[in-house]
C-alpha cells in the first residue's frame, strides 16, 4: 500500500507540479451584501431587478444573484437586466461609467484588456481620460484566435504603435495573452504584481465589454489554485480510499463477485428512484468508508438531472467503479497510477472550464455586453488588491445590437479560419448578412477576411447584394438567423473609403467593422470601396495586422457569382504574385 501511495504521490507531482512555490496567490476577498458573480448589490425584494436571491439564500456564503446563475449554467438572461435595454440602472451604460470615475483620482496601476481581434473596436476613446496619470499595462487578449505562427514582437509593435495613434495613456508594457487557453498569463501577473509591490498601489482591471476581462480574472484566480485546491483535495481523499493494510486487500480478493454485483446495482440504481433509498441505506460492511454515500450521491444527481446528465456526473459514476477497482486490488499499481492521475486530470480540467464561467468561485462571464456590474476585489498577495470592473460599452460596436444566439456565432471561440478572395470591380463580399464589403473602382484585389468561423462568407455580384441578402439570410449568409432580425438590427449604411497597394507580397490597409473582425486589402494600384455596416457600427481603416496572410489562403473567385460555397477552405493555389500574374 505505501509503494502505492508513494508511486502514485510521484505521479501527481509530475502531472500537476510539487505543492513548492506560491499557490492561489489570487484570492476573492467576499463583499457582504455584494454578488460574488458581478458585484451588484444583492437584494430579495423584487426578481425582476438586478441582484435578486430569495431572502431565505441572501444571507449565505458565496450566494449569486439570480442573473449570475441563468448566466453561468444556462447562459440566458432576461431582456430587461441586458446593459441593450438598459432598463434599470444599475445595467446602464452611465452607470458603468459612474463605478470607474473615482479610479482616475486614485493612485494605482491599470491593467486594460482589450481584444487583439476587435483591437480599434476595443480600445476606448477616452481611456486616457478614465485613467489619469496612472500607468498602464496593456494586456492584449484572445492571442489564440490569430493565425498559427504569428510574429509575436511585431503585434506587440503594432499593438503600441496602434494605441499610440488612438491617444493612448502612458503604457508601461504590452504583454500578449489568452485567457481561454492560460498563454501569457503567467507573465501578465508577474507583471501587475511587481508594478504593484514596486509601487505599493492596487491595480484596476479595465476594459470594454466582450473583450475577456473578466474570464482573464478567473483564469489568473485558477493559477495554482486548482493544483492547490483540486489535486490536493483528490490527492488526500483517493489516500484515504488506498489506505488499506495488505490483510484488508487479500480479504477483499474474496469478495471480488460481490463488488462486480454492486457496480452493476448502482448502474441500475442510477435510473430507479425507488432503489435509490435502498442504495443509501446498505450497510455493506466489505464496503470502504464513504464509498457508498459517494456512489449515492452520484447515482442521485443523475436520478435528479435526468436526461440532461452532465458528462462529469456520468463519469462521476465511472470514476467510483474504478477507483474501487484499484481499492479491491483488481489493478496493479502501474495501472493504478496511471487511472488515477487520469481521472484526477479530468477533474481538473472540468474544474478549469467551470472556474473560467465563473462556476467555482470566481466572477461571472458571458457573451453578454455588460455582465459585470459592480467593483469586485481580490487579495494579490502582497498587502494590495486587484479590482475586476464593468465592462464599458462602447457604442461603435455591432456587438451591442446582437442577441445571445448571434454573438455566439460573431464572437470567435477558437482559432480563425480566415480566407482571401480575388475581387473584381462590380464585386462584393457578404460577411453573414451583417456587413458588407464591395469593389466600386479600380483594379481586382484581394480580399483576406477574419471573421468568427460561424459568420459565413459570400462572393457575389454588387447589383445583386441587397436582393441576395434578404433572400438566403439566415441559410447562406448567417447571422442574423431570421429576415425579421435584419428589420431590426435596420438597413445598411455606406461608408466610402479607397486604398492603394504597391506589392502583393503584403497588404496595404485593413477595412474594420467593428465588433465583428476586420479584411485586408492586397493588390498593385488604386482601388475605390464601399464599407456596408448598420448605422452607427464603426467601419475605418488601419494598418494592416496581418499583413502577410494572403500569401496562403487564396480562395477561387474569377468573377462569376460564388454559388453555395460559404465555407473556408484553405487552398494555395500558386504564390499570390503568381495568381496575380494570371488574372491581369
Amino acid at each position: 500500500s505505501s509503494g502505492l501511495l508513494d508511486a502514485f504521490d510521484n505521479a501527481l507531482d509530475e502531472w500537476f507540479g510539487s505543492e513548492e512555490g506560491e499557490l492561489g496567490r489570487v484570492r476573492k476577498i467576499g463583499k457582504r451584501g455584494s454578488c460574488p458573480g458581478c458585484g451588484c448589490t444583492l437584494q430579495s425584494a423584487d426578481d425582476t431587478k438586478p441582484g435578486f436571491v430569495p431572502a431565505s439564500k441572501i444571507d449565505a456564503e458565496d450566494a449569486v444573484c439570480a442573473r449570475c446563475y441563468g448566466l453561468q449554467y444556462y447562459g440566458k438572461v432576461e431582456k430587461v437586466l441586458t446593459a441593450q435595454q438598459a432598463v434599470h440602472e444599475e445595467v446602464s451604460p452611465e452607470h458603468f461609467r459612474k463605478v470607474l470615475a473615482p479610479i482616475r483620482q486614485k493612485q494605482c496601476i491599470i491593467c486594460y484588456v482589450c481584444d487583439v481581434f476587435d483591437f480599434h473596436g476595443t480600445f476606448l476613446p477616452d481611456l486616457k481620460a478614465l485613467v489619469g496619470s496612472n500607468p498602464v499595462v496593456l494586456a492584449v487578449n484572445k492571442a489564440d484566435l490569430l493565425p498559427k505562427n504569428y510574429n509575436q514582437e511585431r503585434v506587440k509593435r503594432w499593438v503600441r504603435t496602434s494605441a499610440n495613434s488612438l491617444g493612448s495613456p502612458k503604457v508601461v508594457d504590452v504583454v500578449l495573452v489568452s485567457a481561454k487557453t492560460g498563454f501569457g498569463v503567467d507573465l501578465l501577473e508577474n507583471q501587475i504584481r511587481s508594478w504593484s509591490s514596486k509601487r505599493r498601489q492596487d491595480v484596476y482591471i479595465l476594459g470594454a465589454a466582450n473583450v475577456g476581462k473578466s474570464t482573464l480574472v478567473n483564469r489568473i484566480m485558477s493559477r495554482g489554485k486548482a493544483t492547490e485546491q483540486i489535486v490536493q483535495e483528490k490527492r488526500e481523499r483517493i489516500k484515504g480510499l488506498m489506505l488499506a493494510t495488505e490483510e484488508d486487500l487479500r480479504e477483499a480478493e474474496l469478495g471480488n463477485m460481490q463488488w462486480i454485483e454492486n457496480d452493476a446495482k448502482v448502474q441500475d440504481l442510477a435510473t430507479d428512484v425507488q432503489g435509490l433509498e435502498e442504495l443509501e441505506d446498505d450497510d455493506d460492511d466489505d464496503m470502504p468508508e464513504g464509498m457508498m454515500d459517494a456512489w449515492a450521491a452520484a447515482a442521485r444527481k443523475q436520478i435528479e438531472e435526468g436526461p440532461n446528465v452532465e458528462k462529469s456526473s456520468q463519469r462521476e459514476l465511472d470514476a467510483i467503479g474504478d477507483r474501487m477497482a484499484v481499492e479491491q486490488g483488481l489493478m496493479d499499481t502501474s495501472k493504478a497510477v496511471k487511472e488515477l492521475a487520469r481521472l484526477e486530470r479530468k477533474d481538473v480540467k472540468e474544474w478549469e472550464r467551470n472556474m473560467l464561467k465563473g462556476k467555482e468561485g470566481g466572477v461571472t462571464t458571458s457573451a453578454l455586453p455588460g455582465t459585470t456590474l459592480g467593483l469586485t476585489e481580490f487579495d494579490l498577495g502582497n498587502e494590495h488588491s486587484l479590482f475586476d470592473t464593468p465592462g464599458l460599452i462602447v457604442p461603435m460596436q455591432l456587438t451591442n445590437r446582437l442577441l445571445m444566439s448571434e454573438l455566439s456565432a460573431v464572437l470567435p471561440q477558437r482559432r480563425i479560419e480566415h480566407v482571401t478572395y480575388r475581387v473584381p470591380e462590380g464585386s462584393c463580399v457578404h460577411l453573414g448578412g451583417l456587413c458588407r464589403l464591395d469593389n466600386v473602382g479600380g483594379k481586382p484585389f484581394f480580399f483576406t477576411i477574419f471573421v468568427g468561423n460561424e459568420v459565413t462568407i459570400h462572393v457575389g455580384k454588387i447589383d445583386k447584394a441587397e436582393d441576395f441578402r434578404r433572400k438566403h439570410v439566415g441559410r447562406l449568409l448567417k447571422p442574423p438567423f431570421s429576415e425579421e432580425r435584419l428589420d431590426e438590427i435596420g438597413p445598411l449604411q455606406k461608408t466610402e473609403l479607397w486604398a492603394e497597394g504597391t506589392t502583393f507580397e503584403r497588404s496595404c490597409v485593413d477595412v474594420i467593422f467593428a465588433g465583428l473582425g476586420w479584411v485586408s486589402l492586397t493588390g498593385m494600384g488604386r482601388v475605390d470601396i464601399n464599407a456596408w455596416a448598420p448605422e452607427g457600427v464603426g467601419v475605418m481603416t488601419r494598418l494592416p495586422l496581418m499583413p502577410f496572410e494572403a500569401l496562403s489562403t487564396t480562395e477561387s473567385f474569377t468573377g462569376a457569382e460564388k454559388k453555395g460555397s460559404t465555407r473556408r477552405s484553405k487552398k494555395n493555389k500558386g504564390s499570390l504574385k503568381q495568381r496575380a500574374r494570371k488574372y491581369r
